[in-house]
């Protein structure tokens, strides 16, 4: 008997658990990601298939094309999920209370890091660039921002600051 796509999810999850610790956020975007990259990879399966037993010819490995894997999820199974990037989004929406959406590969964070950025070989400051976002944006989601604004304005980090800039100002 065939296994379902969520009990192979399940599965997987499972084995991810076992190995380290994941919030409650992060095990919902797993669950979405892992079931959606099965979804894919199962649609991908039933058209090769239908695509075979319609073909009069064999197919040659030339004319059949396979995405890798990432490209294959994004392509198909996210378009369900999230808008894809800056044809379907605009920019500042992709700014969310509790995410932020990736404008490039429509994965959504909390933070966008440098280090996702440079997967598609940008600096946050080309990313804001490109993007029309204001230089100073924060990558982040908006509850995440307003969490930093209070706890800057709890440690007075705003007085620190501005001692720091007078006295600069004075010796130099």
């Amino acid at each position: 008997m065939a296994r379902s796509l969520t009990e192979m999810t399940v599965d997987i999850l499972t084995a991810q658990l076992s190995h380290r610790d994941m919030s409650a956020d992060e095990i919902v975007d797993v669950l979405n990601n892992t079931f959606c990259a099965l979804r894919a990879l199962k649609d991908m399966e039933t058209r090769r298939e239908l695509q075979g037993s319609e073909a009069e010819a064999p197919v040659t490995p030339a004319e059949s094309k396979t995405l890798p894997l990432s490209e294959l999820v994004r392509s198909e199974s996210e378009e369900e999920q999230t808008p894809k990037a800056s044809t379907e989004m605009r920019p500042m929406d992709s700014i969310q209370q509790d995410r932020i959406i990736c404008l490039e590969c429509g994965q959504r964070f909390r933070q966008i890091s440098h280090t996702h950025l440079s997967i598609h070989g940008l600096t946050p400051q080309e990313y804001r660039k490109k993007y029309r976002l204001p230089a100073k944006q924060p990558l982040t989601a908006r509850s995440l921002t307003e969490k930093r604004k209070q706890r800057a304005k709890e440690t007075g980090l705003g007085e620190k600051l501005k001692i720091l800039r007078e006295a600069k100002r004075r010796s130099g």
